[in-house]
């Protein structure tokens, strides 16, 4: 029997080092361009994480900024509310398919969907981001006890898609306040989805589709390693650079 310690140490791994990471590097660095890794290293490392977990980066900075683009202002094009529609929250929630499907992303630019990744990161990890998540899984069964792997890469992976969808329907379905159990499930995400509807930074003079720091909370952020990875191993991006 899978001893239920071993979700303890797998919620812990998810949320002190997987999701802080891949949040990151995926929302903060790929779909929105508001931080960017320090150096090289760092930039490599995060998306061998990303990549070692199944991600792929091409097609979701489209279908994100969309999202952004049109929650508030004209839902019925959103690509995220249109899934949740179609399938019911019950099945987007459950099921494993795409988060997103009623957006042409072949429409779009080679640099629409690149954002701010310097070509060589792109395009090594577009070749060998594949090879990455076969390698990862192959070693850890070949090498590491099994429970390791259902621990350490099912169970994270498993808990990341749940929550991100659960604060999708959350946003889309009920329009929520700020949740504190999602932002302990989600590090931060939770509120990230609420700033669509609340716009904290409205006094920063964001838009309704422009990334918002609201999510880190001043009242929790200290408790989210988010925070820490972001502080440590990134940095703002630069007026200049996201032009």
């Amino acid at each position: 029997m899978y001893p239920v310690e071993y979700l303890v140490y797998g919620y812990l791994y998810y949320y002190l080092f997987f999701l802080p990471v891949y949040t990151t590097v995926r929302h903060e660095y790929l779909l929105h361009g508001v931080l960017k890794p320090k150096n090289k290293f760092i930039e490599y490392f995060s998306f061998f994480v990303f990549h070692a977990y199944g991600a792929k980066m091409r097609n979701q900075r489209p279908h994100h900024v969309t999202h952004h683009k049109f929650a508030d202002v004209k839902p019925h094009l959103d690509p995220v509310y249109l899934k949740i529609r179609a399938e019911g929250a019950l099945k987007y929630i459950l099921g494993f398919g795409r988060m997103y499907s009623a957006l042409d992303a072949s429409k779009f630019t080679e640099d629409d969907h690149r954002g701010l990744l310097s070509k060589d990161t792109w395009n090594f990890f577009n070749k060998y981001g594949p090879a990455i998540h076969l390698g990862t899984i192959l070693i850890w069964l070949l090498f590491f006890p099994f429970w390791t792997w259902v621990t350490f890469y099912v169970y994270p992976a498993i808990i990341g898609i749940t929550a991100g969808k659960v604060t999708d329907v959350y946003f889309h379905k009920w329009k929520g306040k700020d949740s504190v159990i999602l932002m302990f499930f989600q590090c931060n995400q939770g509120w990230h989805r609420s700033h669509h509807v609340f716009h904290q930074d409205k006094r920063l003079n964001y838009e309704p589709w422009d990334y918002s720091d609201s999510n880190i909370n001043k009242n929790w952020k200290y408790l989210n390693t988010q925070y820490y990875v972001q502080k440590l191993l990134y940095r703002p991006v630069s007026t200049s650079e996201n032009t």
